[in-house]
């Protein structure tokens, strides 16, 4: 189960270069984003991405996702 600071995106038929791609993009885009008109806040996000690897279950996957994640940190 993830919090409210914590996402899940699956991108079915990606390879991991275009994945990391992706994310990149993502992470870029937000950070180059502010919100709100008087404070102007900026939003940063780290980002971890995984594959599906043969005998993988979603624990396994999900779990180098998050290993991604706190490594990008």
């Amino acid at each position: 189960i993830y919090g409210g600071e914590e996402f899940v995106v699956l991108c079915p038929s990606t390879d991991m270069e275009s994945a990391l791609r992706k994310a990149e993009r993502l992470r870029s885009t937000l950070a180059s984003t502010s919100v709100g008109e008087s404070m102007r806040l900026k939003v940063t996000a780290s980002l971890g991405v995984s594959q599906v690897e043969p005998n993988d279950t979603m624990e396994t996957v999900l779990k180098r996702a998050d290993t991604a994640l706190y490594n990008a940190k």
